[in-house]
């Protein structure tokens, strides 16, 4: 047997938990506050909305970080496919 465990049932072997590093990292939490911006700036979607699941996600209420980084891959597609 080469591998005597499964590495990837071992949270801290392979995968980042963003839910977490998003109310822990401040440099990361920037980054997506500031593409979140930007996507409100466009009007797709509702401002206050936005605003009050980023409040409940980093006060630990609720989990929206996969909400998140659709929002972010929405911007960074719009940036780069759709933008002049």
């Amino acid at each position: 047997m080469l591998i005597k465990r499964n590495i990837f049932l071992d949270k801290s072997k392979n995968y980042i938990d963003y839910d977490d590093l998003l109310r822990r990292n401040k440099e990361y939490r920037d980054y997506i506050r500031s593409m979140i911006e930007k996507v409100k700036e466009r009007e797709y979607f509702n401002k206050d909305y936005i605003e009050e699941i980023w409040r409940l996600h980093i006060q630990g209420k609720k989990n929206y970080a996969m909400l998140f980084g659709l929002l972010v891959t929405f911007e960074l597609f719009l940036e780069g496919f759709v933008d002049d």
